[in-house]
């Protein structure tokens, strides 16, 4: 389904919105989870593009929702895999992803997804350029968590820097973020852009997000607020 001039939302994955770009180059934002290259590369033959035109694969952040079919990708085109260094890392050794995700990793093997290491064939800073498409580092979910902006029309690739419910926008939960904080600072940061189309990892596109994101950075104070959730959720566990 094409959402913007030249950005598909690719039908068919299990998990995590996955972006085709066809134009100026083909390039892939997002790869799903293990298990759902053959959707991608089917949803590419429908638009009459072979694997071997893929130019680049980028990666918001190296989870497995997210970079789980990279490597399989890699082998059936002639993919690059982008993502930033600390991604990078995460993408190379699963292991890296923590106890919960490990956790999870394990889940899918019972599922025949078991998650595969990827190599990363070039690191990405902010402001480099894919496609149209500026990578912006926007930290707190993951380190090195990158969404990608494309300033000619507004269109925000965000990844799990936000996440959407109903007609609220939310920052990633704080059992699953390295940094809520950091997260919210990020998102405070993404409101300062033009953005007129939001697409996160997950839940559907978001239109005029600005006053949205805002709100989701946090009112001040937020921080105390934040580590107060954070004693509650500790104290929990420790009972």
């Amino acid at each position: 389904m094409e959402i913007a001039r030249g950005v598909h939302l690719v039908p068919g994955t299990a998990s995590g919105n996955v972006c085709l770009v066809t134009e100026p180059d083909i390039v892939l934002f997002d790869t799903g989870l293990p298990g759902d290259g053959p959707a991608i590369l089917k949803h590419l033959a429908h638009l009459g593009v072979a694997p071997g035109e893929l130019r680049s694969i980028c990666l918001t952040h190296g989870h497995a929702g997210h970079a789980g079919s990279a490597a399989w990708l890699r082998r059936q085109s002639a993919a690059r895999i982008l993502a930033s260094a600390p991604e990078a890392d995460r993408a190379a050794d699963p292991r890296a992803c923590g106890a919960l995700r490990t956790l999870w990793h394990l889940l899918l093997r019972t599922t025949r997804r078991p998650v595969e290491a990827c190599m990363v064939d070039r690191i990405l800073q902010a402001g480099d350029e894919m496609a149209g498409f500026i990578a912006v580092e926007t930290p707190g979910h993951t380190d090195g968590h990158l969404a990608y902006f494309r300033a000619s029309d507004g269109v925000l690739i965000a990844g799990d820097a936000v996440r959407v419910a109903g007609r609220d926008l939310l920052a990633p939960p704080f059992w699953d973020t390295a940094s809520e904080v950091t997260a919210r600072i990020s998102l405070a940061k993404l409101a300062d852009l033009p953005i007129r189309l939001l697409i996160p990892g997950h839940g559907p596109p978001y239109r005029a997000p600005g006053a949205a994101l805002r709100q989701a950075g946090g009112p001040p104070g937020f921080m105390l607020e934040t580590m107060r959730r954070r004693a509650q959720h500790q104290a929990r566990r420790r009972r």
